[in-house]
């Protein structure tokens, strides 16, 4: 079977909590989730423990699936809003293609 690239997964890691260690609050994440669907990507929520120059991390990783790089663009553009508004230098967004496919009984 012959698979063909036909889409992008785009991988985004979000901080817990903001820079100075306070909590993010759940409306902010409320707010932030429903900004994300709004743009329509099918999306995975994953809590993630990590580790960030030697201090214990919580984040939350997003896989998204989308069918062109100007989707690709809208959530570059969506992750640097939210990394400015939980008040971090950097998030982690990488992009790669992938062939994706739904199975199902069609």
């Amino acid at each position: 079977m012959q698979h063909q690239l036909n889409a992008f997964r785009v991988t985004m890691i979000f901080p817990r909590r903001y820079s100075g260690g306070n909590p993010i609050p759940a409306s902010v994440w409320n707010h932030m989730t429903t900004e994300l669907r709004e743009l329509q990507a099918d999306l995975a929520d994953v809590p993630v423990k990590g580790e960030w120059r030697s201090e214990d991390d919580e984040n939350r990783l997003y896989l998204v699936t989308v069918r062109t790089l100007e989707r690709v663009e809208s959530l570059r553009d969506f992750a640097q809003r939210w990394r400015t508004a939980f008040r971090q230098r950097a998030l982690y967004f990488d992009y790669h293609p992938v062939c994706f496919e739904l199975i199902g009984d069609e």
